[in-house]
């Protein structure tokens, strides 16, 4: 049921830095697999605020991962200001010399030939436009960025462990600030979460860091993010009874995470 009560919740994680890789998903556990290339839900996906019951796994697929459109909402020098997706606020984070590349009105807000050629950092985008127009996956404007700045600046120096601390950070202010988000979720119960990599299996012997995909019932991938979203699951089903705040950019960013 939902709203979740507390003895619905059984199921808890293991740390979200512990790796799933080699993990058992066979039998009968039940495994849903959220990526960007999922089908996208339809427009009238709830009413009264509430997901229709029938359309919660096809909403969770897409809108779980982060590159999915779920607007995150910061204060920034005291300014309110929105990021498109946990991947904009994620990666502004990793880069924060360049935060506004990456907030909701800046040059990656849309998915338009001018935000591609942006984050591509060439002008011929046609293709790629005609390709990512179809596809709720704002979120891939900024990895791609990102990935460009990567080549052309020095990239700040984080450990293993600060990019966890803000990669949770990120996905907890996306369930707390997305009510159907964190339906969907807590809807998804004991289901072990999978944040699906098509390419996972060809990264060996080094496991794929974020994501994973399941091959003869077992995880191929550290699937740490959905590591994280099963420890938020276990953590966060109670989290919306509160007021909602909007955390600082520079505290999260220095190691003071809100929600």
């Amino acid at each position: 049921a939902y709203p979740p009560t507390k003895s619905d919740m059984t199921n808890v994680t293991a740390p979200t830095w512990e790796s799933f890789d080699g993990h058992f998903v066979g039998g009968e556990m039940s495994v849903l697999k959220f990526w960007p290339g999922a089908p996208a839900p339809p427009k009238n996906l709830s009413r009264e605020g509430r997901l229709v019951p029938e359309l919660v796994k096809q909403f969770a697929q897409t809108q779980l991962c982060n590159f999915a459109d779920t607007e995150i909402h910061f204060r920034l020098d005291g300014v309110p200001c929105a990021f498109p997706s946990a991947e904009h606020f994620y990666q502004a984070l990793v880069w924060p010399e360049h935060v506004a590349d990456f907030v909701s009105d800046g040059p990656l807000g849309k998915v338009t030939r001018e935000s591609l050629r942006f984050a591509y950092g060439y002008e011929e985008v046609e293709k790629h436009f005609a390709y990512w127009s179809r596809r709720n996956m704002i979120g891939g404007l900024a990895k791609l960025h990102a990935n460009r700045l990567e080549r052309t600046y020095p990239k700040r120096e984080i450990s293993e462990q600060e990019a966890f601390r803000l990669r949770e950070a990120t996905l907890r202010a996306k369930v707390r600030q997305n009510p159907l988000v964190h339906e969907a979720l807590i809807r998804t119960d004991k289901m072990f979460l999978v944040s699906f990599d098509p390419t996972a299996g060809s990264r060996r012997p080094k496991p794929a860091r974020w994501g994973a995909l399941v091959r003869d019932g077992r995880i191929v991938g550290h699937n740490h993010n959905g590591g994280m979203m099963m420890h938020i699951r276990a953590t966060m089903r109670d989290i919306m009874d509160g007021p909602l705040t909007h955390p600082d950019f520079v505290t999260v960013l220095r190691g003071k995470s809100g929600s």
